[in-house]
């Protein structure tokens, strides 16, 4: 069972009955809440965070967030007029902001997104691209666990869809990406800056889907209403799954508890050190805020 937390709330990872304890006292990284923020200052804060621990001025950190206003998040090399429409964005008051990572494009809307950020030589994480992807993934199938989901699970390279032509992310599962029957219910990507490791990702509630296939670029009708099917056959979301209103809140609280139980870790609640928020800030003026950087594609 897990526990709402906020912004301004602690939650240092309990275990449930008769998990094992790891052996001594759990390392502890910090943990930082962000919600309502634009889609800019998120990818900012993501890199900003990434530069001061690499430089150890903060430790290994979990953040997470959600967004306002709803939107979209280009992957690092997609052409945007290939990706999105828009057109509609612009009428939809979405935002528009490019991932420092790769992958294909996401609408954030009814969702936490997650974010680690921690030196790759943290004992806690492998060597090889694929097997930390799959290391970390693991805390969010404890995370669902944790929300009564216990069928969810890492999909097998066997078994993982191959790459579609949709801009749509959450159309097709990759290996060791999180699933449920089969269907696709979180989106990461990672990134390697600098010898720091950044794995952030969308972890939805349920899908406006109306608003994502208006969202998205498709060359005609046909083509949109083709992945538009495709997707209701190969993603899901958690409402969807458990038949039940969760609230974000306690999304948050599974999240922590999955990351916990999966790394050996404990959570440490803090806010922003003034270093990072100006340093995010300086980023959304230089880089993420500027056309020059979401449309160099």
């Amino acid at each position: 069972m897990v526990q709402d937390i906020g912004a301004g709330a602690g939650f240092a990872g309990e275990r449930a009955a008769g998990d094992p304890l790891p052996a001594g006292k759990p390392p502890t990284w910090r943990l930082v809440v962000t919600d309502d923020r634009d889609p800019a200052f998120h990818m900012a804060l993501d890199e900003a965070m990434v530069e001061l621990v690499r430089t150890g001025r903060v430790p290994p950190t979990l953040r997470l967030y959600t967004w306002r206003p709803r939107s979209l998040s280009l992957g690092m090399n997609q052409a945007v007029r290939e990706a999105v429409d828009l057109e509609a964005v612009k009428a939809l008051g979405v935002g528009l902001v490019r991932r420092p990572s790769g992958g294909r494009t996401v609408f954030h809307d009814r969702e936490v997104t997650y974010s680690i950020v921690v030196p790759e030589n943290d004992p806690r994480i492998p060597e090889g691209v694929m097997d930390a992807f799959r290391r970390l993934t693991e805390g969010l199938v404890a995370a669902f666990h944790a929300l009564g989901l216990r069928t969810a699970e890492l999909q097998t390279p066997e078994a993982a869809a191959p790459k579609s032509g949709s801009p749509v992310c959450f159309e097709s599962p990759g290996a060791y990406e999180l699933v449920i029957g089969g269907k696709k219910a979180a989106g990461s990507a990672q990134a390697r800056l600098g010898g720091v490791l950044l794995q952030h990702g969308s972890v939805p509630l349920s899908y406006d889907e109306a608003a994502m296939f208006r969202l998205f670029y498709f060359p005609n009708e046909a083509a949109r209403e083709q992945a538009r099917e495709r997707f209701r056959r190969t993603a899901t979301a958690i409402e969807a799954e458990l038949g039940r209103p969760v609230r974000v809140e306690a999304l948050k609280a599974a999240l922590v508890e999955g990351f916990s139980r999966a790394l050996g870790i404990r959570f440490v609640p803090e806010p922003l050190t003034p270093e990072e928020a100006a340093l995010a800030e300086r980023l959304v003026r230089e880089k993420y805020g500027r056309p020059e950087w979401t449309f160099r594609r």
